[in-house]
């Protein structure tokens, strides 16, 4: 059953879908036709996304207030929906690649869309409830059709609405997965899932499709995927829909459960008592066809490492890095491993490669690394473990800053930065005797407060606007206030509260790290320009070898390299890649003792002039 806002009807089996009452007799802006509001969508100002966006909020606003027949509703609704598209995009771009913690222009620009695309929603549920409610009244055209022309389209706003809020890591509004189930469960309940609809702007599909869709969406674990990595997924689910099958709980098995009558995302299939109690509004989402053909492709990608999935039209689409994440989290059952243990107290956090180096190195800059080695040794810790145990026996939170301000940031602590760095040959520039607060701009700390632990990581406030190139996967150093002994971690999560809190999960790499230069070794003995890594040692009591952490690109497995620090040369081998991020990847290697051993490998010539194998290192 349905219900008007403000009233509720209790009859069963209920719809719980709220629309608004009818208070208006007529449009403020144009005559309620489809041709007097195309006319009047013509007349808007394409180049001004906030006065155009006002206008059309302004207009679906007013018209999901007045009563009108079904049909003509929807024929209003789509002579405005592409300029309603155009006026999402252009909004996008005042709130995406900025600081999470949003600017007030960028958070009103998101109000905006997030309003606009809530009255779209409404104003095409508003077409299928009245096309049910009217059928027997219709003169011509099909009820049935316009009732599933209206679902698919509200889905799809929805799912419009769903894809830009977690695109900033916020939570989504309260009952917001309740609308869209319940919109699917009314869909189910006319018959109509399964009809295909034909959509220009958002791609022809069912019904059933485009919720599959959305459940998807919100099952990959959004909050630990990169903002621009987000549009990319939410298409490939539409790609690859015949892949994904949404079946009755009575018929099949999946690895999540959606639950129509409720106000949440689906979730694991993990408990056998609420999976023996299934019941007519519940749904199996079985995967296993879709995380098979991810694992293809990454198959694909460790054989052909500069390429990506590759559609038929030869578009790059998903790196490998996300298609990991997609299979580890639509594949398998993730549930925590540890427990949380709350704590009170604050930490230094560094951002990225680069600034993650430099503090490692004992706050020398890269050039000094190269030429001079670490100022000092990094203090071994012999578990992480121990490095949190400290946190749990103090629980006074430190007012110590370090002598930085959060207010002090750059764009520049990212591997964004790092990556344009790795063009330039390493070399001690002329002006190397940076002050502090240049050194402080180019590599800042920033202080966080503690909110958990847990054996694998911490759960950070952070008190501040983020840089605006802090991402998921970025590498991160953690320092105790008052300390200079820092531990290796990385952003698994970003999550936007609604008292403008913002948090981040990170995860332990490493108790310690020491900071060297790389240098690839091609052939005949050429080597490429030093870059900065991070050598993370064996940590013997949880059987963790060795390993390096390097930049995303220009490393691959079985690569020599020569590892450069002060008057120290180290020669290896990389080999497995054990993990990797859009910022970085981590292998396990190998030393190799001489330089000799390198370049017999590479084409036997050293048996017959060694000097040749050594020439171009002189």
């Amino acid at each position: 059953m349905l219900s008007h806002w403000g009233s509720r009807v209790t009859e069963a089996p209920s719809i719980k879908l709220r629309i608004p009452r009818a208070e208006l007799s007529s449009c403020s802006l144009f005559d309620v036709t489809p041709n007097a509001a195309a006319k009047w969508a013509e007349d808007l100002p394409l180049t001004n996304a906030k006065l155009m966006s006002r206008g059309l909020l302004k207009a679906t606003w007013e018209l999901n207030r007045i009563d009108m027949p079904a049909d003509q509703r929807l024929a209003i609704l789509d002579s405005l929906r592409r300029s309603v598209y155009t006026a999402l995009n252009s909004l996008a771009t005042y709130f995406l690649n900025q600081p999470l913690s949003l600017p007030a222009e960028a958070r009103e620009m998101y109000e905006l869309a997030d309003n606009l695309a809530k009255q779209m929603t409404t104003g095409y549920t508003l077409v299928a409830v009245q096309a049910i409610q009217q059928r027997g009244r219709f003169q011509s055209g099909s009820p049935a059709k316009i009732t599933c022309e209206g679902l698919h389209r509200a889905i799809s706003m929805a799912g419009r609405r769903f894809l830009q809020t977690l695109q900033l890591y916020k939570p989504l509004e309260r009952g917001s997965w309740l609308e869209v189930n319940q919109l699917y469960l009314l869909c189910e309940r006319q018959q109509l899932a399964d009809i295909k609809v034909t959509d220009e702007l958002e791609g022809t599909c069912t019904v059933k499709a485009r919720f599959t869709q959305i459940c998807l969406l919100g099952s990959c674990r959004p909050n630990q995927l990169r903002q621009k990595d987000l549009p990319l997924v939410y298409r490939q689910f539409y790609e690859q829909r015949e892949l994904c099958h949404l079946l009755p709980a009575n018929s099949g098995e999946g690895l999540f459960i959606v639950d129509l009558g409720s106000d949440s995302a689906p979730t694991y299939n993990s408990d056998s008592e609420i999976a023996s109690d299934l019941g007519a509004q519940h749904r199996y989402l079985f995967l296993e066809p879709l995380t098979t053909r991810f694992r293809e492709h990454i198959n694909y990608i460790r054989h052909r490492p500069n390429k990506s999935i590759v559609e038929p039209n030869k578009e790059t689409i998903l790196s490998g890095d996300v298609l990991e994440h997609l299979v580890s989290s639509l594949g398998q059952v993730n549930i925590r491993g540890f427990s949380r243990t709350q704590v009170a107290g604050a930490m230094c956090i560094v951002v990225g490669l680069a600034s993650v180096h430099f503090h490692i190195a004992g706050e020398r800059i890269f050039e000094r690394v190269l030429q001079e080695g670490s100022s000092r040794e990094p203090t071994h810790t012999s578990d992480v473990a121990a490095f949190l145990h400290r946190h749990d026996a103090d629980q006074s939170p430190s007012n110590h800053n370090n002598g930085n301000n959060d207010d002090d940031l750059t764009d520049e602590i990212g591997d964004e930065a790092y990556s344009q760095e790795r063009s330039r040959k390493a070399r001690i520039a002329p002006d190397d005797d940076l002050s502090s607060a240049e050194l402080n701009r180019r590599y800042p700390k920033h202080r966080v407060r503690i909110i958990n632990s847990s054996t694998g990581g911490y759960c950070l406030e952070w008190s501040s606007a983020l840089p605006r190139s802090v991402k998921t996967g970025d590498v991160v150093g953690l320092c105790e206030e008052g300390s200079d002994e820092w531990v290796i971690a990385t952003i698994r999560w970003v999550s936007q509260l609604e008292n403008a809190k913002t948090l981040i999960g990170v995860s332990l790499l490493s108790p310690s790290a020491y900071a060297f230069g790389a240098q690839t070794i091609k052939k005949l003995g050429e080597v490429s320009d030093p870059v900065r890594v991070l050598l993370l040692p064996e940590i013997a009591l949880t059987g963790t070898p060795q390993t390096l952490i390097t930049p995303r690109l220009g490393f691959k497995e079985f690569q020599k390299i020569s590892l450069v620090q002060g008057n120290q040369n180290h020669y290896a081998q990389l080999q497995r890649q054990v993990s990797s991020t859009p910022s970085y990847s981590q292998f396990s290697f190998r030393y190799m003792q001489q330089l000799k051993d390198v370049m017999a490998d590479e084409h036997g010539i050293l048996d017959k002039n060694p000097f040749n194998a050594v020439w171009h290192y002189l």
